[in-house]
């Protein structure tokens, strides 16, 4: 009897395979810059990629002292090819303004966002504001002795 249906029918594709095991990568970078002026700001990138990534904006938590402004989405999608097939990248990036209202060390505790598929948390972001910097909190002294 022959079949009526490819032995590999039987068989999942590796390309759906890997499309249904992907989730998406949630990337945070601590505020840049670290410490700021009082009145200055400082940005932190909240990055999702992967090929699901539909990111919901995050309901950002309260701090005190701290204004916080979320910017985007922006969005990005590039393929290439790595010489054995064609790989997608597909990321979603949010820019989170802070901007301390007055001098002092701040912690924005970790807040969760839907990614896709998922609920991931942030990290703890931690951010200084000082009432003036000066020279000795942001440089640095080089002497060479000939």
């Amino acid at each position: 009897m022959t079949d009526l249906f490819p032995k590999w029918t039987n068989k999942v594709p590796a390309f759906l395979a890997l499309g249904a095991a992907a989730q998406e990568k949630l990337e945070v970078s601590q505020p840049a810059p670290g410490t700021v002026r009082l009145g200055d700001t400082s940005t932190v990138t909240i990055r999702v990629e992967g090929r699901s990534a539909q990111p919901r904006p995050p309901q950002l938590p309260s701090v005190d002292g701290l204004r916080m402004r979320l910017l985007g989405p922006s969005r990005s999608s590039y393929t290439f090819y790595n010489g054995q097939q064609l790989i997608e990248r597909v990321g979603v990036q949010y820019s989170l303004e802070l901007q301390p209202t007055r001098a002092g060390e701040f912690e924005v505790p970790p807040f969760s966002i839907w990614t896709g598929t998922k609920e991931q948390q942030t990290p703890p972001l931690r951010l200084a504001a000082r009432q003036d910097l000066v020279g000795a909190e942001l440089g640095f002294l080089e002497v060479e002795v000939a």
